[in-house]
């Protein structure tokens, strides 16, 4: 089970993926390129749009974990209160 400083390893898409490095999703498929053998291994195909939670557990151990803000910021209602 992953803390509370990281997203969650959980089914996501790739553009909800490349959200979380901000970055776009052709630059994330660029990045998955570069691991083909071990992503293939694992079941992940390229013209797919949902990421698995093996293959996003897989990504993130690989290219780190995206911060839990930009997670937060992207999935929950939660609102950061300012004064």
């Amino acid at each position: 089970m992953e803390n509370n400083d990281n997203a969650p390893v959980i089914t996501y898409s790739k553009e909800q993926i490349a959200a979380m490095y901000k970055i776009s999703v052709r630059t994330l498929c660029k990045w998955l390129k570069t691991h083909e053998d071990g992503l293939k291994e694992l079941g992940y195909r390229n013209h797919c749009k949902l990421v698995f939670p093996r293959i996003v557990r897989y990504i993130f151990e690989n290219f780190g974990y995206p911060d839990y803000e930009n997670y937060r910021k992207l999935f929950t209602n939660e609102k950061k209160t300012e004064k």
